[in-house]
């Protein structure tokens, strides 16, 4: 408990820095405030099932500037690496950020709202637009990952979590499947001891580094087990704890998008039939011949088992 309280007070302590910093920066006096912490829903059809989604959320900031009639989204961020102006231009939260203003205000042109991210540690705001062809897009890769989770649901497919220094934060740790091991083997006692045996097995093969594949593939069966059973990604014990990842690897037919790349003169950036250079531009290729592609796609999904020599304090 005494390290959590020094996380949370160095945490404390650097937020009132930051906003220190930005009240000298900014004077309240010099802004045009409409609407701060502010709630928004939009609504999105898709076009095939006319099935109809809604998405809300919540809006840092909305100013107005004080000449002509430009309405400025504002989402503020603490961490420390800034992104390109490219990577903001492409970013879907604040899409779907100006997606809610003209839900709420329908009678704002998209040239006339300004999407800006502010980096506090650096006192830098970085701007962007959207256009009325960026947002239909933007529709239609909500749709199409609604859709993608939807069948994922149907077909009992998984949804493997990514883990990362954040989760430090997160209040959903007890139910996250990276996590739940942690919390609930206070309470959920059975088979606990003995998964908590085969993990520590597990951290002696691999001290040994010799010849012992064949073990590790059985106790990684007995763990996969294990996580199923509980419907956990991560196995606690007390040297570490073993983390379940998902890898998924595409394949294309590369014949066949020969004859659909080759009329739009973009075979030649794939030349040599990399898949890895035709994943960096399906992005970039239009929403049609992205569909063509992608029905082409098969994938492979399998574990791996990574184990992480890290003592882990038991939750009380």
């Amino acid at each position: 408990m005494e390290e959590d309280g020094e996380k949370i007070k160095a945490y404390c302590d650097e937020g009132i820095l930051l906003l220190k910093k930005f009240y000298k920066e900014n004077h309240p006096w010099n802004f045009n405030v409409v609407d701060l912490e502010s709630r928004f829903e939009t609504e999105i059809i898709d076009e095939k099932s006319k099935e109809k989604h809604v998405l809300a959320g919540i809006i840092d900031r909305i100013d107005k500037e004080r000449e002509g009639n430009i309405y400025e989204i504002i989402d503020y961020k603490t961490q420390k690496r800034m992104p390109s102006k490219d990577a903001l231009d492409q970013d879907l939260q604040m899409s779907i950020y100006h997606l809610g203003l003209i839900k709420r205000w329908p009678h704002l042109s998209p040239k006339n709202i300004k999407l800006s991210f502010y980096f506090l540690k650096h006192g830098e705001k970085i701007s962007s637009t959207r256009s009325d062809e960026q947002l239909e897009k933007t529709k239609k890769t909500i749709i199409k990952t609604i859709n993608e989770i939807e069948e994922r649901k149907a077909n009992n497919y998984d949804f493997p979590p990514f883990p990362s220094p954040l989760c430090d934060w997160c209040g959903y740790r007890p139910m996250c499947p990276m996590w739940k091991h942690l919390y609930e083997s206070k309470y959920a006692k059975l088979d606990d001891d003995q998964i908590k045996k085969v993990a520590a097995e597990y951290f002696e093969l691999k001290k040994q580094n010799e010849a012992n594949n064949e073990r590790l593939d059985e106790l990684k069966t007995i763990i996969y087990g294990f996580m199923d059973d509980k419907k956990i990604e991560r196995v606690f014990e007390s040297e570490g704890y073993l983390t379940r990842k998902i890898q998924e690897r595409f394949s294309y037919d590369l014949e066949k998008i020969k004859e659909i790349l080759e009329p739009i003169g973009k075979w030649k950036d794939i030349l040599d039939a990399d898949e890895k250079k035709l994943e960096k531009i399906l992005n970039s290729l239009p929403d049609g011949i992205q569909e063509k592609i992608l029905a082409l796609r098969t994938a492979k999904r399998f574990p791996t088992l990574t184990a992480s020599k890290k003592k882990i304090k038991e939750e009380k």
